[in-house]
């Protein structure tokens, strides 16, 4: 039993430590973004790292001003929570009372915490599908805008078929 108790306070130190080592500046990646901008549009210095000013036809950027934990914190996070998670199953079902089980305090805050994270995980597992899925829908929508211009060169006997 000394040996599990043990096992629980080192995924709660190992926990509390990646959770402050993941929010120190060193221990961030940048996040390089790609901005698209349109033709004429002048970007202040502060804002993307120097004054542009784009001419006639549009260009891009890299703004490199973000910065997300590294992934190995995720991964650290994970195997701790999933431990957290298996340590309150295992004490829920050798709970002789479930609903005292329930109302303790001590238990309600360990589920809020593990609930918290599986939370969070499936949102931004929703957000990262809904990014994808808006690509797609913007690539789908440029191929359906462009498709009548190419259909009227196929009836008009043009050279390109597609």
């Amino acid at each position: 039993m000394q040996i599990i108790s043990a096992l629980s306070v080192l995924f709660i130190v190992v926990s509390i430590l990646s959770f402050c080592l993941k929010t120190h500046p060193n221990m961030r990646v940048p996040s390089i973004q790609n901005v698209s901008l349109p033709a004429g549009v002048h970007v202040r210095r502060y804002r993307y790292g120097g004054n542009v000013t784009v001419g006639a036809a549009p260009t891009w950027l890299l703004d490199k001003r973000r910065t997300i934990p590294h992934d190995a914190f995720f991964y650290v996070e994970c195997v701790c929570n999933g431990w957290f998670t298996f340590e309150l199953v295992i004490r829920m079902l050798v709970s002789p009372n479930k609903l005292s089980f329930f109302r303790a305090p001590v238990n309600i805050i360990d589920l809020v915490a593990t609930l918290s994270f599986y939370l969070d995980f499936l949102l931004t597992h929703l957000q990262k599908v809904r990014r994808r899925v808006s690509v797609e829908e913007n690539k789908w929508s440029t191929y359906f805008d462009e498709r009548p211009h190419r259909r009227g060169r196929i009836f008009h006997g043009g050279n390109n078929v597609l």
